[in-house]
């Protein structure tokens, strides 16, 4: 029996699990193999049974519509006190996220399957905050914070980072410059919020052995090596 025949109604369905939830909000839509893949990473990283998670997808394959945008609207709404943060290249683009991961809130659907979890409206705006920068959950501690890759997180910790295509292009991952801003804001402005129990999730195009992802995996490789030489 399929785990998904053990939940009899869609709100159940949506709430448990992120491709029936991805449904939901974007009924009509033709899902592919690659979709319901990305769903359940994300389930076990939601779950923090995956700590650190990279997902490398070309262009034009939904892959910011599940990590950016869904996958933020369904984890709060499952714990409202989440703090969320995404990073993409450009400040405009995270932001373009962030609206969107509003739309889906602000529907039907969506209070039909997570009544508890509201965005800031009337009364509650001048507490609360919701722009296209951040958007706070009215009643709750969790946010979703977005911000260009070397913009500034001070005073945001983060239960969940996303980094969404952090590089620009194949000329910007292959610009040393450029790339090594990238990795100095990462490692000196995103890890500095991270708590033990954070997430990191990274989303991106590959376009470089030294971009973001590689050296993400090289330092993996030194560590590892060094536990090995230390034994």
């Amino acid at each position: 029996m399929h785990k998904w025949a053990l939940y009899n109604t869609e709100k159940e369905l949506g709430e448990r699990f992120l491709m029936h939830f991805a449904s939901r909000m974007n009924p009509g839509y033709k899902w592919n193999w690659h979709h319901y893949k990305i769903a359940e990473t994300l389930e076990r990283f939601f779950k923090g049974e995956l700590k650190r998670v990279m997902l490398f997808v070309p262009p034009q394959h939904a892959k910011s519509t599940f990590t950016s945008q869904l996958f933020p609207a369904w984890a709060l709404g499952k714990n409202p006190d989440l703090k969320i943060v995404l990073a993409s290249y450009a400040a405009s683009i995270a932001e373009a996220m962030n609206r969107e991961a509003q739309r889906y809130m602000d529907s039907d659907e969506y209070a039909d399957i997570f009544p508890a979890t509201q965005l800031p409206t009337g009364r509650n705006k001048g507490k609360y905050v919701r722009t296209t920068k951040r958007f706070d959950i009215a009643g709750r501690k969790g946010y979703y914070k977005c911000v260009g890759v070397g913009g500034s997180l001070t005073g945001t910790p983060a239960d969940i980072a996303i980094i969404d295509d952090p590089h620009k292009d194949r000329e910007a991952a292959k610009s040393p410059r450029l790339s090594q801003k990238v990795w100095e804001w990462y490692t000196d402005v995103l890890s500095t919020r991270l708590n033990n129990d954070s997430g990191v999730l990274l989303i991106q195009t590959r376009w470089d052995t030294m971009d973001l992802a590689g050296r993400l995996l090289q330092q993996q490789e030194e560590t590892m090596a060094r536990g090995d030489a230390d034994m």
